[in-house]
């Protein structure tokens, strides 16, 4: 009887085993084909904490935060963007797949659907795991930082947030500058295309003096802005004000001169003044003939009765 007794039970148990052999592996195929279908590697390709910190204290624990780690690891701030980015793409994947699937009658779904789930909230945001170890090794505390890929791009376009003091000062004289070099960069190409403009235009006037205007104009404007432009220092100054409106009144009597030439020279171009033109040589035509028939008429006079 015990004999029997045994042998059920190891019959079960090998049953048992069996049965949970079976298990395991439709879940293994049910998991590699759900992982082929939304292209990844697998479970460890969506790690709840993307970052280890260990820091000496406790205080420092709880004061720890994201502008601390990336200020020391600021190399590791565009990685950490892109990691964002790929673990919202991967959730909303996630999320997409639990809202409908192939999968959903398949045996061991369930326990598929949990592990999704566990990556969903592990793909929620990019963390960094602070941990307290003492000097003896003993670990007394943690904390995790989340940060969205929204607030990672803040650090991103903002660079200022890592500097110093004295660094963010030198930042804002060079930014300054900058900005300064940028403006009377844009006042001289306001002056160079006005001289570039006369200079086009010049060979083709055709108005009595419109040529000596037009040198007269460009040497004012660059006696009057050239130096004007490189003397100011700050952005703000009012100067800027008297030279832009020197520099527009200047535009406006070189493009004054220069489309009254061009309406010159279109209507010689016309229809019109073509047709003007061909009236006023068949008049010099006819008056050519005329002057020719006196004259041989004369000629005629004079070789009858001669010169008295």
């Amino acid at each position: 009887m015990i004999l029997l007794t045994i042998a059920i039970i190891i019959a079960v148990i090998a049953i048992s085993n069996t049965v949970k052999v079976k298990r395991e592996k439709q879940y293994r195929m049910l998991e590699r084909e759900f992982f082929q279908k939304l292209g990844i590697s697998g479970w460890d390709s969506i790690p709840y904490a993307d970052q280890y910190v260990q820091v000496k204290s406790r205080a420092t624990l709880e004061k720890y935060t994201a502008l601390d780690f990336f200020k020391v690891n600021q190399d590791k701030l565009k990685p950490a963007s892109r990691s964002a980015q790929y673990k919202q793409n991967i959730r909303d994947r996630l999320q997409f797949f639990l809202q409908g699937n192939e999968f959903q009658n398949r045996p061991q779904y369930q326990r598929l659907v949990q592990n999704v789930m566990n990556a969903v909230n592990a793909a929620d945001y990019y963390r960094i795991q602070v941990t307290y170890i003492t000097k003896a090794g003993n670990n007394l505390g943690s904390k995790f930082i989340q940060l969205t890929s929204q607030d990672l791009n803040k650090f991103l376009d903002d660079p200022t947030i890592f500097l110093t003091k004295a660094e963010y000062n030198k930042y804002v004289k060079e930014q300054q500058k900058a900005a300064l070099e940028n403006k009377q960069h844009e006042y001289y190409e306001k002056v160079n295309e006005i001289i570039d403009c006369a200079n086009s235009n010049k060979d083709s006037l055709v108005m009595k003096g419109a040529d000596e205007k037009l040198d007269n104009l460009v040497l004012q404007l660059f006696d009057r802005t050239v130096n004007s432009i490189k003397k100011v220092k700050s952005l703000d100054s009012e100067e800027w004000d008297i030279i832009g409106s020197f520099i527009d009144q200047t535009s406006s009597e070189v493009t004054k001169i220069v489309n009254e030439n061009k309406r010159i020279l279109d209507y010689y171009a016309s229809e019109d003044f073509v047709n003007i033109k061909k009236s006023c040589e068949t008049l010099m035509n006819s008056q050519r003939d005329f002057n020719k028939y006196i004259e041989e008429k004369v000629n005629s006079i004079t070789t009858l009765f001669g010169t008295r």
